[in-house]
C-alpha cells in the first residue's frame, strides 16, 4: 500500500522561510538527513509509518543555532507549520558510585512523552576524564529526561542513572544536577584530547598523510 504523503513548511524563529533546513526523523527512527526547498517546504520520505501515524522529526536550521521538535499526525500531514526556536544548551557531570568523575559515559536527552513506547532520542554525547559532559545545540522548550550509562565492549548498557528531567529556554544554558552512576568502572574518552586519526588505516580520501592532516575532514570509523 502507499504511504501517506506528510508535508512540513518550516519558518525561521522571524516567521520567514527557512530554505535548506535539514530534517532528521527520529520516529519512525531512520538514517539518513532530508532539506526544505528553496520555499522552505518537504514532502518527507520515509521507509514506513508507525501504526498511530505520528511522525517525529528534529528539524535544524542549515546556518543558524535554531531548531524545533515536531509530532505530526496524519489529521495535519498536509499543512504542518514549523518554527524554528534559538536553542538552548546543557551540561553537567557523571560521578560513579564512589562520587568520582565517569569517564566515557554515554549521556542522552530523550524526548519525554509518555504517549510512545519507546523513548525518542534527541542527542547523545560523552563524558571527558573530568565526567563532564556538554550538549550545546539542544532544542528548546520541549521537555526531555537526560539519563546517563557506561557502554561495556559489546555497546550494551548494564546500569544507567535516574533519569532528570529538562525544558530549557532560548539561548538559555542549563547546568544539571549530578548523574550517578552505580558502577565503579570508568571508560575512554578522547573528548580533548589528540586522535592521531591520520596514522590509521586508510581506506579511500587523500593517499598522502600528510595532505589529510593540513584542513578540515570528516573521519568515519568502522569496527
Amino acid at each position: 500500500a502507499p504511504l501517506p504523503r506528510y508535508t512540513l513548511r518550516v519558518v525561521d524563529f522571524s516567521g520567514a522561510a527557512a530554505p535548506g533546513s535539514v530534517i532528521r526523523l527520529l520516529r519512525p527512527a531512520q538514517i539518513g538527513w532530508q532539506r526544505t526547498d528553496s520555499a522552505g517546504t518537504v514532502a518527507l520520505s520515509f521507509l514506513n509509518v508507525p501504526a498511530d501515524g505520528r511522525v517525529v522529526g528534529l528539524v535544524e536550521h542549515p546556518t543558524r543555532a535554531e531548531a524545533a521538535v515536531f509530532s505530526i499526525s496524519q489529521a495535519n500531514s498536509e499543512d504542518a507549520v514549523v518554527q524554528l526556536l534559538p536553542t538552548a544548551g546543557l551540561s553537567g557531570r557523571v560521578v560513579d558510585a564512589d562520587g568520582g568523575p565517569l569517564e566515557g559515559a554515554v549521556v542522552d536527552g530523550r524526548l519525554l512523552d509518555e504517549s510512545f513506547a519507546d523513548p525518542i532520542l534527541l542527542w547523545r554525547t560523552v563524558t571527558d576524564a573530568a565526567g563532564e559532559y556538554s550538549a550545546p545545540l539542544v532544542p528548546a522548550q520541549v521537555a526531555q529526561i537526560v539519563v546517563a550509562y557506561p557502554v561495556d565492549e559489546w555497546g550494551g548498557m548494564a546500569v544507567q542513572s535516574a533519569p532528570r528531567s529538562a525544558v530549557v529556554a532560548p539561548e538559555e544554558t542549563k547546568r544539571m544536577e549530578d548523574l550517578a552512576v552505580d558502577t565503579r568502572e570508568s571508560g575512554r574518552s578522547l573528548i580533548g584530547k589528540r586522535l592521531n586519526w591520520a596514522s590509521g588505516r586508510h581506506l579511500c580520501g587523500p593517499e598522502a598523510p600528510e595532505a589529510r592532516e593540513g584542513g578540515p575532514a570528516i573521519v568515519m570509523y568502522v569496527s
